[in-house]
């Protein structure tokens, strides 16, 4: 099926490629834009009443609105600075102040040319500087409520400007003598008597702003730290914040003189999942704190409860006195606030836009659908059914039919009535565990804030996904794997308690009575003695393993579904070798003895497919498993080997052989997932193929049809370490020939084998055919899948009989059924005729009579006669 080299998918496959990149450059253009043009947010103040609020962007300009309409009042161009002053670290930064009133406003700004900072006092009414105040690098400030004052703190010092604010350098802030100003910002009291500053002491200092001498220290009692600290609008309390620690100082009114805190009361709480407060502001009312942490997350606190809120994403934060409003910011707009409702009320600047993530998930989603239709075009391929051409899935990289085929095959599968576990139920778990991931991962989410927490916790949730998904793999295998348990579900599965013996080595359950427990010691050493004959090696007996005989099929169907084990219809499954996840063999008594031609040769294969195992203690590959089995469980009769040749021959005829590499590198998992999907026309012809194929194969290396140095060659095949991952290699390296030119000889000594003649099938068995699957091919009111089930069952048996139902549904010609019986007559006579009816009966008249006709001897026909009357 040849492409075109360019098509119009990889045209829009380039487009949505190139959309997808430009889509994720653009938002980083824009904000690389905008840094270099300062057009972002990079402080907040607003007045006692919340009339005004100002905000400080990159580029050093200031902008006044009212919160009340929102109409932007003044822009504050500086001269002096280029850009705002940036202290050493993010928590508590205040570069820029606004009086009581709204009038006047301060903001440090990094002089030009210089590493220190200044100090621009402005009327914001007039749009004039009113001062320039010399200050350190990296400096915060503070405004007093009357706007007189100047308050200035950097690392290592502080200092206060008076009244005039002409006079400098300042009134010096005077503590103790190991006393060292921190970068936390400066905060007055209401009636700007007081300024409040954190020492690298770990200590809450007030000074006199008329004096600058101390006036107080409240001890925090902890470590320095990254400190938030605001008043009450009375100025009776002092907050503070630090690394989760909610601390309140109360000035004792008694002795109170000018807020005098000398002797203030103190108390504290820790705030459970909050980190170190960036910003902090009491709202009116004294209720609710507002704070800003340091995931840039805006939150608010109960005092009396310490209840916690989450409102959104902010990074600047302030809060009026009096008024009811605050103001946010998270660089790109503008909110605000009504205090008392805790809900946005308008928004002053907005430069926001959700367009780049729109359009980014778009491209995606357009990019992904585009890349997911190439990828598929690859997977391209014709239905073996119908010819069209269709796109299997990933995990259906074995389907051979389109959707639609295969929707009209389940309805007339032989396996389609079975029940299907819905997918939500096998998902359901999965989703709930990744709920409980997302859920734990947001809990602990302070935590991750550095990126070696982050891998480690990644590394932690991995391991312990691995741990629980081996712990649930070892209570299973450990549940499943006891003797009591194992005996105690058979007993549930038969509705009643079973006879439980020791023949040999194994453990023997059974439905009572029983006729077939008898036959296991004779036929184990039976197995072991052809087996070691063809290894050349000593062959372990079949320990650790337990044979559980049911009464019927419906019984076994229950204990195998209970395993995790799906038996599908076939005559095979009467009786059934499962490996995992304990070495078992499971019977159906009644259908094992009434649906098979030779019970011991079938008894033998499933012995010999632990016998094999047991021999390195691995699981073999299927075709050797499979093949072996079938060589060795057969009596040294020509019948089993003409049933053998005339469905081989068939398939070599017809050209549908496998070739080495799907003969040798099918996994026996890959086998099996197949075994349970045959319901499906095209799986089923290869599982059979397979099956008789890999027989054909061992009987013509190490069977009756081989030659005494091939059989040596196979021991020595055997013996090989490598030839569980390199069959091919091994094969070639043994026998002395490529790989292809052994099958080339594998194949002339298939076509040269003679088919032989037809024999009549046992005469229970007979019974048994004419009973039910010659009489579900005969009526026409049957369901398809139930028809088609029989007709596969005529093909596996392999006799003649009912061969001639099998041409009349040929002649009616029914497309459901065409197939399956022209395959089913090929198989039987080993013959390739198509759909040629009149071919087909050629070859019946041909047939002895023994072998085509109902037996009738009066000892046979008796026997008939009781069974059909007592069903």
């Amino acid at each position: 099926m040849s492409k075109p080299r360019f098509t119009l998918s990889d045209l829009l496959l380039w487009i949505s490629l190139a959309g997808l990149i430009a889509a994720v450059i653009a938002p980083m253009y824009r904000s690389m834009r905008r840094s270099a043009t300062g057009d972002f947010v990079r402080a907040l103040a607003i007045s006692d009443d919340g009339g005004a609020a100002a905000a400080l962007f990159g580029d050093g300009t200031v902008r006044v609105w009212k919160t009340a309409g929102g109409s932007l009042v003044a822009t504050l161009q500086s001269t002096a600075g280029s850009e705002p002053s940036v202290p050493y670290h993010a928590a508590g930064i205040s570069i820029l102040a606004i009086s009581a009133d709204g009038k006047t406003i301060a903001v440090a700004l990094q002089a030009r040319n210089t590493p220190a900072s200044v100090i621009e006092v402005w009327d914001a009414a007039n749009q004039k500087v009113v001062a320039t105040l010399a200050a350190p690098s990296h400096c915060n400030v503070a405004l007093a409520p009357g706007g007189d004052r100047v308050a200035w703190s950097a690392p290592r010092a502080a200092g206060l400007y008076g009244p005039s604010l002409g006079v400098s350098p300042g009134v010096a802030l005077v503590g103790s003598p190991k006393w060292l100003p921190s970068d936390c910002a400066p905060v007055f009291s209401p009636d700007g008597q007081l300024v409040a500053l954190r020492n690298d002491a770990g200590k809450i200092v007030l000074f006199e702003t008329s004096t600058g001498r101390m006036q107080a220290e409240l001890d925090i009692r902890l470590p320095p730290s990254q400190v938030s600290m605001a008043f009450s609008a009375d100025g009776s309390k002092l907050i503070a914040m630090l690394d989760g620690m909610y601390c309140e100082f109360q000035a004792d009114a008694a002795i109170r003189k000018g807020w005098d805190f000398s002797n203030s009361r103190r108390k504290s709480a820790n705030v459970v999942g909050l980190t170190f407060a960036t910003s902090i502001a009491l709202l009116p009312g004294d209720r609710n704190l507002a704070v800003i942490d340091a995931f840039q997350t805006l939150s608010f606190i109960d005092r009396r409860t310490g209840e916690i809120r989450e409102a959104g994403a902010a990074q600047y934060l302030a809060a009026a006195r009096r008024g009811n409003v605050f103001v946010t910011s998270d660089g790109d707009r503008i909110d605000v606030w009504d205090a008392a409702e805790q809900a946005v009320r308008q928004s002053l600047w907005d430069q926001s836009s959700h367009v780049p993530r729109l359009v980014l998930f778009a491209v995606f989603l357009m990019w992904v659908v585009i890349y997911s239709h190439r990828k598929a075009r690859k997977r391209l391929r014709p239905c073996a059914i119908c010819g069209q051409p269709f796109v299997p899935q990933k995990k259906q990289s074995d389907v051979l039919e389109c959707e639609k085929c295969r929707r009209r095959v389940r309805q007339t599968s032989p396996s389609a009535s079975q029940p299907k576990r819905a997918v939500w139920m096998r998902r359901l778990p999965v989703v709930a565990y990744l709920c409980f991931l997302l859920f734990a991962l947001y809990r602990i989410r302070d935590w991750l804030s550095s990126v070696a927490a982050t891998v480690l916790s990644v590394a932690i949730v991995l391991a312990l996904l691995v741990g629980l998904a081996l712990a649930k793999l070892y209570l299973k295998r450990r549940r499943t794997l006891g003797e009591k348990y194992d005996l105690r579900l058979a007993d549930e599965c038969a509705g009643a308690c079973g006879d439980v013996h020791q023949i040999a080595n194994l453990v023997v359950w059974s439905a009572a009575p029983s006729t077939l427990p008898e036959h296991f010691e004779s036929q184990i050493s039976f197995c072991r003695q052809r087996l070691q004959a063809v290894l050349g090696q000593n062959v372990p007996p079949p320990d650790g393993m337990r044979v559980l005989i049911f009464a019927n099929r419906q019984q076994l169907a229950r204990y195998c579904a209970q395993l995790g084990h799906d038996l599908g219809s076939g005559p095979r499954f009467n009786g059934v070798y499962l490996f995992a996840p304990l070495r078992r063999i499971a019977i159906a008594e009644r259908e094992f003895l009434e649906q098979t031609a030779d019970p011991p040769m079938r008894l033998r294969g499933l012995l010999l497919h632990r016998l094999i195992e047991g021999c390195d203690r691995r699981l073999q590959q299927g075709w050797l498993t499979s093949g072996l089995a079938s060589a060795l469980a057969r009596n040294d009769g020509d019948g089993a080997l003409c049933w053998l040749q005339r469905p081989m021959k068939a398939a070599v005829l017809a050209g549908h052989t496998l070739g080495p590499s799907e003969l040798f590198q099918r996994r026996f998992g890959t086998t099996i997932r197949r075994l349970r999907r045959q319901g499906e026309p095209v799986l089923y012809a290869w599982v059979n193929q397979f099956q008789v194929q890999a027989w054909s194969f061992v009987e013509f290396l190490c069977g009756r049809g081989s030659t005494p140095e091939r059989r040596l060659a196979f021991q020595q095949f055997w013996a090989d370490p490598q030839r569980h991952r390199q069959t091919a290699n091994c094969l070639a390296l043994h026998y002395g020939l490529p790989t292809d030119e052994l099958f080339h000889q594998w194949r002339l000594w298939a076509e040269s084998q003679e088919p032989g003649e037809h024999q009549a099938p046992p005469a229970g068995f007979a019974a048994w055919m004419r009973r039910e699957p010659i009489a579900t091919i005969v009526n026409d009111s049957e369901l398809p899948r139930n028809r088609i089930a029989a007709i596969r069952h005529l093909g596996e048996f392999g006799f003649a009989l009912g061969a001639d139902c099998l041409i009349d549904v040929l002649r009616n010609d029914d497309p459901l059924l065409r197939d399956e019986t022209i395959s089913a007559l090929e198989r039987i006579s080993g013959q390739v005729y198509g759909s040629s009816v009149s071919a087909w009966e050629l070859w019946w008249r041909s047939l002895p009579e023994a072998a085509r006709n109902w037996p009738t001897d009066e000892a046979t026909m008796e026997t008939i006669t009781a069974e059909l009357v007592r069903d």
